[in-house]
């Protein structure tokens, strides 16, 4: 499903779909388990940031993985899934929003 430590298309269809597919307990052992590797590579490139100064080395692994998981829940969700069809720039927007957020410089 991960292309290169990039989420693939497939990761993207994984969390499209309707209300009963984001039900189905397959389905979210399957989403729980690309969550969890998305989770990991994140905290890798935030390790990495903290380890260049680029993000705030006091921000504890427990907060970050709240956030991400935050973060993703936000891109899950059937009806923003539609609303992010509409207006592609708001999912550009909200990921300005979590690497300034990260790096905690507002520039």
């Amino acid at each position: 499903i991960m292309d290169q430590g990039r989420p693939s298309p497939a990761d993207a269809a994984l969390f499209a779909g309707s209300p009963a597919l984001q039900d189905d307990p397959e389905m979210r052992r399957i989403r729980d388990s690309a969550q969890e590797r998305m989770t990991d590579l994140l905290l890798g490139l935030v390790r990495e940031g903290k380890e260049q100064g680029q993000v705030d080395p006091s921000l504890s692994e427990e907060a970050l993985r709240v956030y991400f998981a935050a973060f993703m829940d936000v891109f899950t969700d059937p009806r923003l899934q539609r609303q992010f069809q509409k207006d592609p720039k708001l999912v550009r927007d909200l990921s300005v929003l979590m690497v300034a957020g990260l790096s905690g410089r507002p520039d």
